[in-house]
């Protein structure tokens, strides 16, 4: 896992033709085969949706007997302290410490957010979930 690392929750509405494929590796949450934000938001808006960038972190700590175990626990607590509202996170942070027969890893997460809208004003905890050409007029 690398800063830049891209997570879905799993019941986030995609654009038609975006291809979200992904391991499911957190509880309600998908690891995105994208390497990084920004190419998800290029991706995106290619397609004429929103990829919003929000001032909103969750710093978390891990502790595990490996490296990979620490960082797991950190990335999967972070997570979990997300609002719900939001349905993408970035990985901003990743440091791991290790320690005798230890290892303490630190992350810091960013909230992001996909939608058809432009604006987060106009978006509800049931909106954001129903696709725009789904509804009809």
């Amino acid at each position: 896992m690398t800063t830049g690392s891209v997570f879905f929750r799993c019941d986030t509405i995609f654009p038609s033709n975006f291809s979200s494929t992904g391991k499911s590796s957190y509880d309600g949450w998908t690891n995105s085969e994208f390497d990084s934000a920004h190419k998800v938001d290029k991706r995106i808006r290619e397609l004429g949706w929103h990829f919003m960038w929000l001032a909103l972190y969750s710093s978390r700590m891990g502790v595990g007997r490996t490296a990979t175990a620490a960082l797991d626990r950190a990335i999967h607590s972070g997570l979990e302290d997300l609002k719900t509202r939001f349905n993408t996170a970035e990985l901003m942070e990743v440091r791991v410490r290790k320690f005798p027969k230890f290892y303490i890893a630190r992350v810091k997460l960013a909230s992001r957010h996909i939608q058809a809208w432009g604006s987060l004003g106009l978006v509800d905890e049931a909106a954001f979930r129903i696709r725009p050409d789904l509804v009809s007029a």
